[in-house]
């Protein structure tokens, strides 16, 4: 029997890249669990197969959406997930970090090899 962690682990480390639930909502990812849940109902209305059709893309979108909300929803799921996007986005990191990334400074222009900015 899978605890709802070991699932969530099973959910995202298996696909091929990570998803951005965040954006897939159009929050922050400072967002309070009240803008999570308005964004859901926002969105789940939106895109439900009885409002605005029943297409394969709408469907995919709909399960998408509600696939967010399941994890972004629960305060440990988001928490376990944050932990993981960080290890993704930081072994994306350490896979570049021999690249000579040109880093840009707001006084003058320089090049620092190893040193990349990553927003997310």
């Amino acid at each position: 029997m899978e605890t709802g962690n070991s699932r969530l682990v099973n959910i995202l480390v298996y696909d091929m890249a990570v998803k951005d639930f965040y954006k897939i909502l159009g929050v922050q990812r400072t967002a309070s669990s009240d803008d999570i849940k308005k964004a859901y109902y926002r969105l789940s209305r939106l895109y439900h197969p009885d409002i605005c059709g029943n297409t394969p893309e709408n469907l995919r979108r709909f399960y998408e959406i509600a696939e967010a909300y399941k994890v972004l929803g629960n305060l440990d799921n988001r928490l376990q997930y944050c932990i993981i996007l960080n290890k993704y986005f930081l072994d994306e990191l350490f896979l570049y970090k021999n690249l000579k990334i040109p880093y840009f400074n707001s006084h003058k222009r320089s090049q620092q090899y190893g040193r990349m900015v990553i927003e997310y």
